[in-house]
């Protein structure tokens, strides 16, 4: 009768990206420990053939979260785990040396938006679409782990509050944030705006890149936003005229 024999291979690995002053509590963090599983089944018949063993890489959460995930090499006939391993570990340090900067750089670009229009209203670091998150992801494992980032900011345009929605799709930063103008005080259809020809380039620092997308939402926010004349001005958030 065919048995089931477990090992396990460390294929732990450390990744150093790190995220300037992320004041983020869900910030992947410098340093985690993955764990590989490798299940081997020992068959005594004669003339049995060696199958190649179920593998497994637990991860961490952020890992899933954040991250595309990562197919595992093909296990080489004959081959042992000692061999094994360093190729695991070979890929998921290529892998997180790829990946790692594009969602650290989410990060710095949201605390550097906070630097610029004030404490945010809301943050939505995770807003994913594609396969379902877990603590780990097999071989076989297929689809893409894609999700966009947002966040909203309050401001006031000459005393009149507005919502200011920054999203950041899948392909940031190669592509620039859409940006959402919505007026608190009037209703309809024409009191949400979507700015167009936002200034942007995939090279530029966190702090340059919410920087010129202040002024940019500076600049056009008067001509884009209708007044709202009748209204009282008040409320609190960044003064932008």
């Amino acid at each position: 009768m065919a048995q089931q024999q477990q090992q396990q291979g460390s294929a732990g690995t450390q990744h150093a990206a790190s995220s300037s002053d992320s004041s983020s509590s869900n910030a992947p963090p410098q340093q985690q420990q993955f764990m590989l599983h490798v299940a081997f089944r020992l068959d005594r018949s004669v003339g049995s053939n060696h199958a190649a063993p179920e593998v497994q890489l637990q991860q961490p959460q952020w890992f899933t979260d954040y991250l595309q995930p990562l197919s595992l090499p093909t296990w080489v006939p004959q081959s042992s785990l000692l061999e094994y391993v360093p190729h695991v570990t070979e890929q998921l340090s290529r892998h997180l040396q790829e990946t790692c900067p594009a969602v650290l750089l989410r990060f710095d670009f949201v605390n550097a938006l906070s630097a610029a229009f004030g404490a945010p209203v809301e943050v939505n670091m995770q807003s994913r679409s594609g396969i379902s998150s877990g603590t780990s992801s097999s071989a076989s494992s297929s689809g893409r782990n894609q999700y966009s980032s947002s966040a909203g900011f309050h401001v006031l345009l000459e005393g009149q509050p507005l919502l200011v929605h920054i999203t950041m799709s899948p392909a940031f930063p190669g592509e620039a944030p859409s940006v959402v103008l919505q007026s608190i005080r009037r209703p309809g259809a024409d009191s949400i705006v979507t700015l167009q020809n936002i200034p942007w380039s995939p090279r530029w620092p966190a702090d340059e890149m919410a920087a010129r997308l202040f002024n940019c939402v500076k600049q056009k926010a008067p001509n884009a936003v209708p007044r709202d004349t009748a209204a009282v001005p008040g409320g609190s958030g960044v003064l932008l005229l």
